[in-house]
């Protein structure tokens, strides 16, 4: 095969006339966040494993019907009962045959009660005395020992009659009234007028002379004098009239020495009745009055003129 020399080709350098192309930065927390949004949220269900049922088997257990036994109630005393049946025990030898015991036996064994603890049998009663009956004669003699002993006593409770208890009585307490303290009368009396007059009358001047001697004896006292009308005539008039008797009263206590400022003076008019204003003259003559008060140099009633006494039928 003849050689052949393959021609060398140059290529021309194309790099110069590529572009050169800048790829963009990208933050891979941008990037994970675009593809975490493009997948899809895929929701998985919630498996609920039930619990392993165990089904127990039920157990019918026989009923095993035991016989009531019914002791008759004895009445003798339980050391008594005792005594006898110890007695009769030990005279008596029982007779027991080995062929009962065997069917006994057998018959436990097939029922579902479990085996009872049977004493050995013996075949030939010796000659002697047999504790163990004696043990299996006393145990009802212990159970009615119990028993009676935990019979609880029938207790009647006694009945009281109820008492029959009186409520207690309300009593209304009223306060005991203050105590009127009510100045000693040194003999004065009310001094008393006509009927519309101011005049002093001759009845009067007894009173008022006695006033004034109190008054000189106590040099340092003063003397109150206040007047009143009845109830006839108005309000108006019925003032002034029982203004001019007390100034009337006071003009004959200062003709008899005593100091004008030593004598004071109120007129009231017809209020403070004593008496019923009757239509006569038989109660409206206790209101026409001037009542007669002896102070102290400090204002307090040392004397006090006394009240009249007063029909019951008139007094108000």
């Amino acid at each position: 095969i003849p050689k052949v020399e393959i021609p060398k080709v140059e290529i021309p350098v194309v790099a110069a006339a590529i572009p050169k192309v800048e790829i963009p930065k990208v933050e891979i927390p941008v990037v994970l966040a675009a593809v975490a949004a493009a997948i899809p949220k895929v929701e998985i269900p919630k498996v609920v494993v039930p619990p392993p049922v165990v089904v127990i088997p039920k157990i019918e257990l026989p009923i095993v019907e035991v016989p009531k036994i019914e002791l008759p109630k004895v009445a003798v005393p339980v050391a008594a009962a005792a005594a006898t049946i110890i007695v009769a025990a030990a005279m008596h030898k029982p007779e027991v045959k080995k062929e009962e015991v065997k069917v006994v036996r057998e018959e436990i064994r097939k029922s579902v009660i479990p085996p009872v603890y049977v004493a050995p049998v013996v075949e030939e009663a010796k000659a002697g005395f047999n504790w163990w009956w004696l043990s299996l004669l006393l145990l009802p003699l212990l159970w009615l020992a119990y028993k009676s002993c935990n019979q609880p006593l029938a207790m009647t409770a006694p009945v009281v009659a109820p008492i029959a208890v009186e409520a207690p009585k309300q009593v209304a307490i009223t306060p005991a009234a203050a105590p009127v303290i009510t100045a000693p009368s040194c003999d004065l009396k009310w001094i008393f007028f006509d009927y519309d007059k101011s005049d002093i009358r001759s009845d009067a001047t007894a009173s008022l002379d006695h006033l004034v001697t109190l008054m000189k004896e106590n040099a340092a006292s003063t003397t109150l004098l206040k007047a009143f009308t009845d109830g006839k005539g108005t309000d108006g008039y019925n003032e002034a009239l029982s203004s001019r008797r007390a100034t009337a009263a006071k003009a004959y206590l200062t003709a008899h020495g005593i100091a004008a400022d030593r004598i004071k003076t109120d007129h009231l008019g017809k209020t403070d009745s004593i008496a019923s204003n009757t239509t006569d003259d038989t109660g409206r003559k206790f209101n026409r009055r001037v009542e007669i008060y002896l102070k102290d140099k400090d204002g307090k009633n040392i004397c006090q003129s006394v009240e009249p006494t007063i029909p019951t039928n008139l007094k108000k």
